[in-house]
Order: structure tokens, then sequence, then C-alpha cells
């Protein structure tokens, strides 16, 4: 696979990272506490309130003249009316706070996607991996393909097989084209039968040999990795859909709750400054609060589903990324064994990454906090 599909997907570089998602829990964490304090107030008004009502019902049952069995029905239907309040008041925080919880789940979900996409310009990971499967990256090969190719041109005018693979390293460069054809690995067979014994080629000779097993190594290499390439490329394609999906969502939120795209952008999208960030989604959250009754319960509670299935779907496809991931530094750590071709760098990258989508893009707390991201009464 070319190294543009590989760079579609992606993350960034260590220094100075927290992922959105990361900051959005940290402060609906501080949010739901203050909701639930607010929730727990009203709650505990309405448990006073409700023995209010047995006292009242007492009285009433007790009452010795109709003028106090009516003064006890007023105030019972006054009790009942703050009751009653007080439950619209507190169904109204809990769905402010849930609501609240998918427009800055869906915001941050969008401020994420983006760094995967940006992965190659902090980390050169897939880039090592691509170089290692080019033979001109080894040392030796280029002193040994001159001489390759004189034998091909000297030859090749007489022998089929030796004029398909002169047309082979000519027009890729390397002894490739797929790398590691038959064609070219028949021909370097006859290079090395072509030396023979002679002495003062035994050098020429051992390379030779060293290259042949460095090709047929690179097959391999690359027929294994091609299918982890393929995975790869599902999964850009998967977070490509992702990313469409959320921003259709998140227009329809824009809509709903009357928010304005353009302060969001500058505010949120294009702040770098937590506090900074801190500060909108309080102004964002207060705007939710104050406006709430307003707007389609329908509407929200479609989007609030839509948004935990986004934020779901997005921490499998981080899990399936790790997991791919890895079965690249399994492949590297296989192939290193062998001590034919260069990979001593990849280790290290890859417990970058690893380290990184642990810490920061764990797929499997991602799905948890979306299992987590609304209350009910």
């Amino acid at each position: 696979m070319k190294l543009l599909v590989l760079t579609s997907l992606a993350l960034f570089s260590l220094t100075g990272i927290v992922s959105a998602q990361t900051q959005s829990e940290e402060y609906l964490e501080k949010y739901r506490n203050e909701s639930s304090l607010k929730t727990d107030t009203l709650e505990n008004q309405i448990t006073k309130l409700k023995h209010q009502i047995e006292r009242i019902d007492k009285d009433i049952l007790n009452a010795k003249s109709d003028k106090e069995e009516l003064v006890a029905l007023k105030e019972r239907v006054q009790i009942l009316e703050k009751i009653e309040s007080n439950n619209i008041e507190k169904r109204e925080q809990i769905l402010s706070e849930n609501y609240s919880s998918a427009v800055i789940n869906l915001i941050s979900l969008e401020k994420d996607i983006q760094p995967i996409h940006l992965y190659n310009s902090a980390t050169n990971y897939y880039k090592l991996l691509e170089q290692v499967s080019n033979p001109t990256n080894y040392t030796e090969y280029q002193e040994w393909m001159k001489e390759y190719k004189s034998f091909l041109n000297e030859k090749s005018s007489t022998d089929v097989l030796l004029n398909a693979a002169l047309n082979i390293v000519q027009r890729s460069g390397i002894v490739g084209g797929p790398i590691g054809s038959e064609v070219i690995l028949s021909s370097i067979e006859k290079f090395i039968q072509f030396l023979g014994t002679n002495k003062k080629k035994n050098r020429l000779k051992a390379q030779s040999a060293k290259m042949f097993q460095l090709i047929v190594t690179l097959k391999q290499f690359e027929n294994e990795k091609q299918i982890l390439d393929e995975k790869f490329q599902d999964l850009a394609d998967e977070l490509s859909q992702l990313e469409n999906t959320q921003k259709t969502a998140l227009n329809d939120v824009i809509k709903t709750s009357r928010l304005t795209r353009s302060l969001m952008q500058d505010n949120y999208f294009n702040e770098t400054n937590p506090t900074e960030i801190h500060n909108y989604l309080d102004r964002l959250k207060n705007h939710i609060d104050t406006k709430i009754n307003t707007f389609s319960k329908k509407e929200i509670n479609h989007q609030m589903h839509i948004c935990q299935s986004l934020k779901i779907r997005f921490g499998d496809i981080l899990e399936n990324m790790a997991k791919n991931l890895k079965e690249y530094d399994e492949l590297v750590n296989k192939y290193q064994t062998l001590n034919i071709l260069k990979l001593s760098q990849l280790s290290d990258k890859y417990d970058q990454l690893e380290h990184m989508f642990h810490k920061y893009y764990n797929g499997e707390k991602i799905k948890m906090d979306a299992l987590k991201m609304y209350r009910f009464e």
C-alpha cells in the first residue's frame, strides 16, 4: 500500500497532547457533579414536601370542621403544585445535562478525528514501514545493482528470461515490480551461476546470494504487510464515514439548539488555550440550560442517541486501530529475528504510538464513557 493511504489515518505527536475526548470528559465530570447537586437539592425538597402531604392528610382526617378541612385541602394542593414544579425543574435539569453532554461529546469527537488524519505530520512509523520494503535502502544494494544490471545488459539479448528481468529493472529502478517476482529471482540465480567458481568474483557471488536472500525476505514481508495494509485501509474508510456522519449530526444540533457555528469554530475548534476552551464550554452549557425547554424534545432525544452511537463507533475504530498497529509490531518482531531487514527503529516508534493509544485514545475507555454519557431519573 502506498504511503499516501497509510497517512490518511493517524494520531499526532506525544508532545503536549491531550485529546478533546479527555478534555470533554474532565469538563463534563465537573458539570455532572454540579448538576447532581442541583437535582439532589430538588429531590430533598420533594421528599420534605411529601412528608408535609402526609401530615396534611392526617389533619384532613382529624379536621373538626369543614373550614379546617378546606384550609388543609388548599394547603395540600399548593404543596402538590410545588412538588410538580420541582419535578419539572429536575427533569429539565437532567435533560439539559444529558443534552449538553451530547453536544460537548459531539464537538470533541470532531476535534479528535482531525488529529487522527494528521498522523504523519508528527510520526514516521508507517513511513519507516514503507522504507523497509525498498531494497535501495540496504547496504551493498547500489554497488551490487550495477554489476547485476551489467550482467543483464550483456546477456539479455540471448536470454528471454534475462530480457524480461532487464525490462522490469529499467521500469521500476529496483529489483522488483512487484518485489521479488519469479522473473527477478530466477535471473539472480542465473547471475550467481554465471559467476561460477571464479575466485575473483567470490565477493560479488556472496553479495549476490545476500541480495537474493534479502529480496526473498522482502517479498515475504511485503506480502504479509499487505494484509495488514488492507485492514488499515478499511479502518481509514470507516473513520471517513464516521467523520461525515458526525458533521451531519453536528449541523443538526447547531440548528436545533440555535448555536453559532462561527463562534464554535473560533472559540473551540481553533482554540488551543485550555482556559478559553473551558470558558466556551461554560457558555455553551449555559445557553442549553436556559433554552432547553424551548428545544424540540423529539429532536434532542434523537440527537442524543446519534451522538452516543457515534462515540461508541469511534471507540470501536480506535480499538481496531490499536489491534492493527499491534499486528504490525508482531510482524516487525517476527522478521527482526532474521537480522536481514532494517527494522530496529520501528520498535521505539511502536512503543510511542502504543502508549498514545492507551493513554489518550483508549477505545475501550471511550466506549465505557459513551455508555455513561446520560443520567436517568
